[in-house]
C-alpha cells in the first residue's frame, strides 16, 4: 500500500501535536467572554472549518463581530496555551521526519487552519524546515472535507496522488484525503474525541507506527 511513496502529507491539529483540546479550550473561553452559553458540541467540529463553528455560535445572538477576528483570537489563545504548557509535538514525530528525510520522501502539510496559525505552530515546535509544502485553509476555495487543500499540496509538490499518502486524525480530514484520491492513514488519537476513521485505508495508534508501515512495504 505504501510502495513508491514520494510524499507524506500530514494534517496539523491532532497529528503534528495534540492540540484539539486547546481548540476546545479556546472556543469555550471566547464563548464565555461574549456571554454565550456553550450549547454547541464543540468536538463535532474537529477537522472542520473554524468559521463554521463561529457562524453557528453567533447565530441569533445579535452579536456583530468579524468571524476572522474570532478565528484569530482562537489561534492566539491556543498558541499562548502551548507556550504555557510547554507542549511538544506528537510522540515519535521527530523520528518519523528523520526517517522520511533519510529516504528522500517529501513532507507536506494540509490543514483547515489558517496560515497565521500554521506558521506560528511549526515555528514554536521548530519543525518548519522539515516541510517542503504547507497549505492552509485560507489558501484554498473550500476547506476539508473538500479535497482542495490536498489537491493544492499535490500540485505544489509536483507529485501525483498515487505516489502520496495522507495522515489524518479526523473523519472530515480522511474524507478530504479520499476525495483527492489519496491513500490515507487514520491516526486514532484519543485527544481527538474518538473520530470515526473507518474510511481510512489503514489505522495507527501512534505516529511512530508510520515507520513500520513504510518498512513493511519496501
Amino acid at each position: 500500500m505504501l510502495q513508491n511513496i514520494k510524499l507524506v502529507i500530514f494534517d496539523l491539529d491532532g497529528v503534528i501535536a495534540d492540540t484539539e483540546p486547546l481548540h476546545f479550550y479556546a472556543k469555550s473561553t471566547i464563548l464565555k467572554s461574549m456571554g454565550l452559553d456553550n450549547k454547541i458540541d464543540i468536538n463535532a467540529f474537529i477537522g472542520k472549518p473554524n468559521k463554521d463553528f463561529w457562524e453557528l455560535a453567533l447565530h441569533g445572538s445579535g452579536i456583530e463581530v468579524s468571524l476572522d477576528d474570532l478565528e484569530k483570537k482562537q489561534y492566539d489563545i491556543i498558541l499562548e496555551q502551548m507556550r504555557e504548557r510547554k507542549m511538544q509535538p506528537s510522540q515519535g514525530l521527530a523520528a518519523v521526519f528523520d526517517y522520511l528525510k533519510a529516504h528522500q520522501i517529501k513532507i507536506g502539510l494540509c490543514s483547515s487552519s489558517n496560515r497565521y496559525y500554521i506558521d506560528r505552530l511549526l515555528s514554536f515546535f521548530q519543525i518548519s524546515h522539515f516541510f517542503q509544502v504547507t497549505v492552509g485553509g485560507d489558501e484554498v476555495k473550500v476547506k476539508k472535507p473538500a479535497p482542495d487543500g490536498y489537491l493544492k499540496v499535490l500540485e505544489l509538490a509536483g507529485i501525483p496522488a498515487q505516489y502520496a499518502v495522507a495522515v489524518e486524525d479526523s473523519t472530515s480530514g480522511i474524507q478530504a484525503a479520499k476525495n483527492a484520491d489519496l491513500t490515507c492513514i487514520g491516526y486514532q488519537n484519543p485527544t481527538s474525541e474518538n473520530q470515526n476513521l473507518e474510511k481510512a485505508d489503514q489505522k495507527i495508534y501512534s505516529i511512530s507506527e508510520l515507520i513500520g508501515l513504510f518498512d513493511d512495504n519496501k
